[in-house]
């Protein structure tokens, strides 16, 4: 009889190949195998795949049991091969399009205007520490509590300034490097590495989906290894040991997720929600504490959190991830079916979106790709920011007319001239 440890691995090697398997869908459907997938795919794979096996081999602590291993594992590999059959195999909707050329000039004006809104609203912190300007990490420590206002508004206006300039036709190599070289140093001093990991999915992603340039294995396996030394040299130059415990600490919490989700699940004396974690989530924390004094403190995944690990909730400094198990808590046995659905909707949309890119790119709706493709515009995690993300499109595309947003398709050849 094979014994526990034969049997998850099992499971975990199967919904890992279902996994992959998904995501070889969409890459034969886009011809690139970087797309709209990628973020999602990577980010998975360590969080779900390989950190969690690593990380029971190394600590010995026990798991769930065979059916939460189960029900995890198949909601992982089914789900994202619902939005990758989807993708490939789904009609896309024809979108409504205006079909009005872009005006560069309107264009150029706006990328700049968005990218100096967010210097001003960053110029506070840079004016409070300019002591540290050559050391933006130790600003990142020292704000991380009472400025999130400063560095939320000035990371979206300067990233909307990057994708308004990315949708110039006429730039020119002076003015590219000058705006490209200030978006990197007003990065820099926001201490984050996974801004500039943001801006270069969001450049790729043009380049897929606008541009329509393919990108093959040996170009991806290129870019990864780009991106590893670059984190790597990062990490080294700006790094102490404070930050190498701190990385270790989200390492084991990402190796967490799983096992989290597992705890729920498992949970004899389970109390389904039905929905209502969701909706706390959603509604109260979009809500300022200041307008709604007696909103409760314990809402949504919050809620979950206390319940199953109390000491690491009273300590006010960040809960568990609970992934998947706060669906469960909300839908039970359903969660399965009901990702599913929500996944492959998800697959039909993005399939929509991509064609409606290629044939009249949008910016508008190239900000909701990006938002369906996991990467963040708005720098706010665990809500789905779909409505916020759409009055931003709407928003840009009122603030560039009458240039319309939409190009022609035989726009796009001078695009990617440039």
């Amino acid at each position: 009889m094979p014994s526990a440890s034969t049997i998850d691995n099992s499971i975990v090697l199967a919904s890992l190949l279902i996994f992959v398997f998904a995501y070889l869908l969409i890459v034969r459907r886009d011809g690139s195998w970087v797309n709209w997938a990628t973020p999602f795919f990577i980010i998975q794979l360590g969080q779900r795949y390989v950190l969690p096996p690593v990380y029971t081999l190394l600590v010995h602590m026990p798991n769930g049991s065979e059916f939460a291993y189960w029900y995890c594992y198949a909601t992982y590999a089914l789900s994202f091969l619902s939005a990758a059959l989807a993708y490939s195999f789904l009609k896309p909707l024809r979108l409504r399009t205006v079909g009005v050329e872009i005006a560069d000039s309107r264009l150029l004006i706006t990328s700049w205007a968005l990218f100096g809104i967010g210097v001003l609203f960053y110029l506070p912190v840079l004016v409070e520490f300019r002591a540290y300007l050559n050391d933006p990490r130790r600003i990142y420590e020292m704000t991380r509590s009472g400025y999130g206002v400063y560095f939320l508004s000035s990371t979206l206006f300067a990233t909307l300034g990057f994708i308004t300039y990315m949708f110039c036709r006429q730039k020119g190599i002076v003015n590219s490097f000058v705006f490209y070289a200030s978006i990197a140093v007003f990065t820099y001093w926001h201490g984050s590495k996974g801004q500039l990991i943001n801006y270069l999915l969001i450049w790729l992603l043009y380049r897929v989906y606008v541009l329509r340039r393919q990108i093959r294995a040996v170009s991806a396996m290129a870019i990864a290894g780009i991106i590893v030394v670059v984190l790597t040299t990062m990490f080294a130059l700006f790094s102490n040991v404070a930050d190498l415990a701190e990385l270790a600490n989200q390492l084991s919490g990402y190796a967490d997720t799983v096992r989290n989700s597992m705890t729920v699940i498992d949970d004899p004396r389970q109390d389904y929600y039905y929905g209502m974690l969701t909706f706390e989530n959603e509604v109260y924390a979009r809500i300022p504490r200041f307008l709604m004094p007696n909103k409760p403190k314990d809402y949504g995944p919050f809620r979950i959190a206390k319940k199953y690990d109390p000491a690491a909730h009273r300590s006010d400094v960040g809960d568990p991830n609970y992934d998947i198990g706060v669906t469960y808590a909300d839908f039970g046995p359903f969660t399965i079916a009901l990702l599913c659905i929500v996944w492959a909707l998800t697959g039909w949309v993005i399939v929509s979106l991509a064609e409606d890119q290629k044939r009249t790119p949008s910016i508008g709706r190239f900000l909701l790709l990006l938002f369906f493709s996991g990467v963040n515009i708005i720098p706010i995690s665990g809500l789905f920011l779909f409505p916020e993300t759409l009055l931003l499109g709407l928003l840009l595309t009122a603030i560039l007319r009458p240039a319309s947003v939409t190009i022609r398709p035989n726009a796009i050849a001078t695009l990617k001239g440039k």
